[in-house]
């Protein structure tokens, strides 16, 4: 995903932290799911990214200069877990609402973040397999019980 939103995911403070991500398809994924920055990243991404904080009363200031995202693209930047999708028009009664959810598109909802030391990573579209080194297996282990 584009830096701005995977920094929020792993980064943001408190409650605030991007618990939502929303796609334009579906997925059956549910368990552990990396985040990964993409190696795309533009001024009106930036500038987006920085405008919909403000907007929903996210905490905007706490985002990092442009040239500190830069500096993550085609980086591994932590885990989740992906513990349901909503549909487009479609949310649960039992669910709270978050402030990154659009109710236009699939949102993947997100629990549990862990930060993971950055390390640059190919990515690839959507969602696909990598192989974690012995540290983040360790780090991991709370969402993603992997045999050693």
């Amino acid at each position: 995903m584009r830096p701005p939103w995977a920094w929020c995911i792993i980064n943001l403070p408190g409650k605030s932290w991007k618990d939502v991500e929303n796609r334009s398809r579906n997925s059956l994924h549910r368990g552990p799911l990396l985040i990964h920055a993409s190696g795309t990243l533009t001024r009106e991404d930036y500038s987006n990214a920085r405008a919909y904080a403000r907007d929903v009363g996210l905490p905007y200031d706490a985002f990092p200069t442009f040239e500190a995202l830069a500096a993550l693209r085609g980086q591994l930047l932590g885990a989740v877990r992906m513990v349901d999708v909503s549909a487009p028009g479609y949310e649960p009664d039992d669910r709270p609402s978050s402030p990154w959810r659009d109710p236009d598109s699939f949102g993947y909802h997100l629990t549990d973040r862990i930060a993971l030391p950055h390390r640059p990573l190919k990515g690839r579209l959507g969602l696909f397999e990598v192989e974690p080194t012995r540290a983040e297996v360790e780090a991991l282990r709370p969402l993603w019980p992997l045999s050693p």
